[in-house]
This record gives structure tokens, sequence and C-alpha cells, in this order.
């Protein structure tokens, strides 16, 4: 082949290969929010992440608006491309959810609308259900507020138990055993913890969608009938009835008086110090033995109030949790708050709390399976989803329907923490509780038998 020609078939190649070698553009890096177009807002939902399969290590901030200041919901990190599903907390009156992926050497952004697909009420999940039974299910309450549906093949259900928290039920025609190991045990740990599935003509033998629940509580059905949908599904007006889970809802009121200081210990203990000091310079002889003595005396009054507890201080921040254990061993979902109380801290003028507290705090939780669901100036929270923890107690409570029922007498600990105990309980009207309250923990577990104490 002449010059002229190698030429030629050289510049066609580098033609060619120039749109294959160049970096990947934004469309190659996707994103996906939510159950199909319906996000639920002040709940945790599913996030799908799609990278191309040239990507090294990168991560990605979740990033929310509001009231013109960005807020990071979470930051997640991985060394490769693929597909990914991580869960993120929708705070109510986010207008849109932006992602920051970074790469060594580039930063690429995709905005992710929220306020218009949210709809703040029950969501139904579905799949393989024909148009009639889907009107259905959405007219079930009403004429007092409607209920949405959306179409999500089991296929890509998520894998976290967390991502269910704004699922209110599950309606699909019978799949088969298509569900992943921990898709199963995310949809074990929802049903356990108040969803309800229902499966349309399910299939015969073990070859079903129920078999791979672990003898979960499911409503199956051939060819339901008309008015079928309102006692399977089970729902009540959205937000009457709360479901188990890491919301923590209602908030913790912090004491009034945290930790601090002991302040007439402390201030008592530095004038005396500072006497005794004066004291000695005054004196005419001087020689160090009094120095070394005033040194060690004080050394050891320190040492012994601060053994008493005199000198405790949690910077002015009181951190508590809860948790509440799903029956049958499937895992606890915990929340962990923190928080800065209001007011003052007494005639000894300690401040409300170091500027830096909050901070600390939030530096120091760094178990990777905490996520947080609440970061502010003065308010910390995080969630997660744990294995099991054997805890024991004397305890016992249950909802009568109009009022908690105690056996024994709750402690102040849990007095305490009546009106959120009465939030969880009244989720399973005439279910018995173990509770207790162990340091700054609440814990609360179903017993298996059920029953008033």
């Amino acid at each position: 082949m002449n010059g002229p020609g190698v030429r030629t078939f050289l510049f066609i190649l580098l033609l060619l290969a120039g749109p294959l070698a160049a970096d990947p553009g934004p469309d190659d890096w996707s994103a996906d929010l939510g159950w199909g177009p319906v996000l639920v807002p002040g709940n945790w939902t599913p996030l799908r992440l799609s990278v191309p399969a040239t990507a090294r290590d990168w991560s990605v901030d979740a990033v929310i608006t509001i009231g013109g200041q960005d807020r990071t919901l979470a930051t997640y990190s991985h060394s490769g491309g693929g597909s990914w599903e991580h869960p993120v907390f929708l705070p109510e009156g986010a207008p849109s959810l932006t992602l920051r992926f970074r790469e060594p050497q580039a930063v690429r952004e995709i905005r992710l609308p929220v306020a218009e697909r949210g709809f703040p009420g029950h969501l139904v999940v579905v799949s393989g259900l024909d148009a009639e039974a889907c009107r259905a299910i959405e007219g079930v309450l009403l004429p007092s507020e409607p209920v949405r549906t959306s179409e999500f093949p089991p296929s890509l259900w998520p894998s976290s138990p967390l991502c269910w928290q704004a699922v209110a039920a599950v309606a699909v025609t019978d799949p088969g055993p298509v569900l992943s190991p921990v898709q199963a045990q995310a949809v074990e740990a929802w049903l356990a913890s108040g969803g309800r599935l229902v499966v349309v003509d399910p299939r015969p033998g073990s070859g079903t969608l129920v078999s791979q629940l672990g003898g979960m509580p499911v409503v199956t059905a051939h060819r339901p009938p008309p008015g079928f949908w309102k006692g399977a599904l089970g729902l009540a007006a959205y937000g009457t009835v709360p479901r188990l889970g890491s919301a923590g809802d209602p908030p913790f009121a912090p004491p009034a008086s945290p930790s601090r200081p002991d302040g007439p210990v402390a201030v008592g203990l530095v004038t005396v110090w500072g006497l005794l000091g004066a004291a000695l310079a005054l004196r005419k002889k001087r020689s160090l033995g009094p120095g070394l003595a005033l040194a060690l005396g004080g050394t050891l009054a320190v040492a012994g109030v601060a053994l008493a507890g005199g000198l405790t201080w949690d910077r002015g921040v009181v951190t508590h949790t809860r948790e509440v254990s799903l029956p049958g061993g499937r895992g606890r979902f915990v929340s962990v708050e923190s928080s800065q109380p209001e007011g003052s801290h007494g005639a000894s003028l300690w401040p409300e709390t170091s500027p830096w507290a909050l901070g600390r705090v939030l530096e120091g939780q760094t178990d990777p399976r905490f996520l947080s669901r609440e970061t502010s100036a003065r308010r910390i929270v995080r969630d997660a989803y744990l294995p099991p923890l054997e805890r024991t107690s004397v305890f016992r409570v249950a909802w009568s329907g109009q009022a908690l029922v105690w056996n024994p007498e709750p402690s102040p600990g849990l007095a305490e923490e009546a009106p959120w105990i009465a939030r969880v309980a009244a989720a399973r009207p005439g279910a018995r509780w173990v509770v207790g309250v162990e340091g700054t923990t609440c814990w609360l577990r179903p017993e298996e038998t059920g029953g008033l104490p």
C-alpha cells in the first residue's frame, strides 16, 4: 500500500476509534429513585445507580437543597462499574435530589425530580395485575383518600429492609421463586414489621414466591372476587396506623438539664486551689516542698471529683437510641438520635453546647450500617437494620385500644418513653411486648404468644 493510502486508512481508523476512546458521557451514568413514578416523602426509598464498566474508583453524594442550603443525605463509594442499590431518606419538602458522581478526573451531576413525584399517602406496589384490579386497589379508602399503585417487578425489589419503609402493601400475580436470598430477607423483615403481601393465583407445589419467605404470613387468592382488596390489604387512613421501623416518631424529648460538669464542685475546687496557691506565694520562706505538696493534693482532689462524677460532661449533647426487634429473630430496626436541648444550664452559666459537639458525635458514629436520616445544627438522627440481639426484661406492655397496659408498673425511664411505646404497640392491638431500658437505649420486642399482660 502506498503512502497516501496508508495515511487515509489510519485517518479512518482514528475517526472510528475516537468515540470509543472518549470519556463516558453523562448519559452513561444513570440513576433511578423510588418505586416507579411514585415517591412517598418522609421515608426511606431505594436509589439505584448504573455506572459504566470502565469506571474505577468513584463516589456519589446524594444532595438535596431546602431553603437555599445544600444538605448531603448520604455518600457511597465503589471501586468499579455495574449496578448498585442503596437506601436514601427523602425528607418532606425536598424539590429534587442531586447526585454528584466524583471520579479522580471528573465530576458529574444527575438531578432527579422529587416534589412532582411525591404522594403523601399509601403506596401499593403491584406486578402482573390487570387494570381492573389496580383500580379496585386505588379505591379501597375512597371517598376519604386515594391510594396509589405502582407497577414494579419482583426482580427489581430492593435488598435493604430500610428501602421498604414507604410501601404499605404489595399485590402480585405469583411470579415463582424469583427473589435472591437478600431480597427475600428484606421482604421478610418488611412483613415482620407490619407489611402486607397479597399473592394472586399462587402456583402449585413449592415453586411459588411464598415458598421463599420463611413461613411469613401472606394473603393468597385465586381470581379475587369483587370487594376482596379492601379486606386483603387492611389499609386504614394514612398516618393513623404506625409502622414498625426506625422512624423513632415521636422525637425523643431530651431533659432540660443534660449532664454537665457540677458547677459548685468545680468552682469550689478551683477557688480553694487558688487560695492555697496565693498563700504559698506570699510566704517569705520559699521552697519546692509546699508547691509539690499543693500540686499532688490538687491532682488527687481533681481525680477524686472526676471519679465521683462531678466533672462528667457530654458537651450539652443528649444521645438516645430506640430499637424495635422483629418477631422470629429477623433483626431489629435501630434509630439513634443526638440532639442539643433547649434552654440554659443553670446558674453556673455553662454554655448550651460546645459549637463542635454535634459534629464530634457524628464523627464518632462510624458504623457503615447506620445511615443519616436527619442532620441539622441541633439534631442528628441515624437509622440502621441490624442483626437480632438478646435482651431480657421483666416489663410487659400491650395496647388495649385506648391506653397502654403495663405489668408491672413501668420504671421512670420507661414512663418517659410512653408516647413512643404507645405508637409502636398500637400497630398490633392485643399483642404483648417485652420492653426495657439499657443505658440510653429503649427497646421493644413482640412476644410470640401475644395476648394482654
